[in-house]
Formats: structure tokens, sequence, C-alpha cells
């Protein structure tokens, strides 16, 4: 059954008035659902509203569950994002100091070349 068709049996059998959106709402949990909707709701779905209630219970726990369980991520991955920024500094440091070590080897056989030429 659509969200559509679901609002108009609510309208024209049990005088509630929602829209499809509305429904879209109550299924997505972006909107609570008053005591007479969801008998309603039951009524036309031919089941017993305990079972809608578990149902949207355990739909509510697996959501917070996967969004605490997002939360972490983003937070491991913040903490890694800062920890490759660190590696990457710490390679250009160690780049940029063999790179000067070079330059310096390089001007010691210079001056050793005009000291004592071979």
């Amino acid at each position: 059954m659509s969200q559509a068709e679901l609002a108009q049996k609510l309208s024209v059998h049990y005088d509630i008035k929602l829209d499809a959106s509305a429904v879209a709402r109550i299924e997505r949990g972006e909107r609570g659902v008053k005591l007479d909707e969801a008998v309603g709701i039951a009524q036309i779905l031919d089941t017993e509203l305990e079972a809608l209630l578990d149902s949207a219970t355990s739909i509510d726990r697996a959501l917070r569950r996967q969004r605490t369980e997002l939360a972490l991520a983003k937070v491991k991955l913040a903490a890694m994002q800062d920890e490759v920024t660190e590696l990457a500094l710490n390679v250009e440091n160690l780049e940029q100091e063999i790179a000067d070590r070079e330059v310096r080897d390089e001007l010691a056989d210079d001056l050793r070349t005009e000291q004592w030429p071979g």
C-alpha cells in the first residue's frame, strides 16, 4: 500500500487528515504519531497496534546504534586525518633535512677541492 493510499484510507474511514508526505515523515521517524493515527494505521494494515510499536522501537534502537557508530567512525576518521597530516609533515621535514645535508656535503667537497687541489 502506498503512503497516499494509507493517507486516503485514514481520511475516509477514520476522519484522520494526513497527506502522503506526513505518512512518509512518520515512517522516517521525523514526525510523531498521535494515538488515534496509530490505531487507524494498525486497523488499516490489519495488525495489532503493539506490533507497530515494537517495530518502531526496534527500528529506533537500530537507528540510534547506527548513529552512534557513525559518530565514533567520524571521530576515528578525524584522528586518522590528524595522524596523516602529522606524518606528512614529518616526511617533509626529513626530506628537507636530507636536501640540506646534501647541499652541505657538496659545499664541503667544494671547499676541500679548493684548499687541496688534487
